[in-house]
């Protein structure tokens, strides 16, 4: 064999080895993708897309570009079918490759699902520290928090997320709704009955129809009003009671009356 096929050779074999790589990167990079319009479609398939995003891994699980994309979506899907251990584990496999604000907030949730609430409240805020204006986060904090009955911090999250909505316009109006309502909820539990009056009514003109914020809104109302009915009722009823009682008072007191003397006449 001459110089120049064996050059010929050499350079066919480096060629190869440039272009596989880049074939299996390429090949892992639209499995995710497909994945992920998958998802972002509208579609609920989350295992599908969960085994695309595992193909894509077993290709090449170092040299393509989307790799954290991947397991963020993979996490997420994973809670959509309830399985909180296998999303627990891709989250903290993403987080060891690099924080993001949605990873953060995934874990937040499963805890909260799990009932640790005090740790949920620190995910969702280490979240935040990546991303303050996250207002799935700081919904979810705050629905943490009201689990803790840490009204204050559960008013905090609620107004900075409606406040941080104006501007993205991103929260749905179903979402925007409850969190008014929950936001109702947190202030009446800290006896602020006319801010809590205010989120309900903010709650039903999104939808005039909501029952939650229309009983919400009527309870808080009438802890507003000095004299409600039950306040009169509960008058009534004491006057009545020391009424009674100063009556029998008065009775026990009254001297009986003397009895009369019969006549020796009715004698025997």
């Amino acid at each position: 064999m001459n110089t120049r096929w064996i050059c010929s050779i050499l350079l066919t074999g480096l060629l190869l080895l440039c272009i596989i790589p880049a074939v299996q990167a390429d090949e892992s990079t639209n499995l995710t993708n497909e994945a992920i319009l998958l998802i972002h479609g509208g579609s609920t398939d989350y295992a599908r897309a969960i085994t695309l995003i595992d193909e894509a891994f077993a290709i090449n699980s170092s040299a393509f570009g989307n790799r954290l994309e991947g397991l963020e979506l993979k996490s997420y899907a994973q809670i959509q079918l309830g399985n909180y251990t296998g999303a627990a584990a891709t989250i903290d496999q993403a987080l060891a490759i690099e924080e993001s604000a949605v990873l953060w907030n995934n874990k937040g949730y499963i805890l909260y699902l799990q009932n640790d609430y005090a740790d949920a409240v620190d995910a969702y805020t280490r979240a935040l520290t990546i991303n303050p204006a996250y207002t799935v986060a700081l919904i979810n904090r705050g629905n943490a928090m009201m689990e803790l009955k840490n009204y204050p911090g559960a008013v905090d999250s609620y107004t900075k997320a409606l406040a941080s909505d104006k501007d993205v316009n991103a929260l749905t109006l179903p979402v925007q709704e409850k969190t008014w309502n929950n936001l109702g909820e947190a202030y009446y539990s800290l006896g602020n009955y006319t801010a809590s009056a205010a989120a309900y009514q903010s709650a039903l003109k999104i939808d005039p129809t909501n029952t939650t914020a229309t009983a919400g809104l009527a309870r808080a109302s009438q802890q507003t009003q000095p004299w409600t009915f039950l306040t009169i009722a509960a008058l009534a009823a004491v006057i009545v009671i020391v009424c009674t009682v100063i009556a029998l008072v008065i009775r026990k007191r009254k001297p009986a009356a003397p009895e009369k003397k019969r006549s020796r006449k009715s004698r025997k």
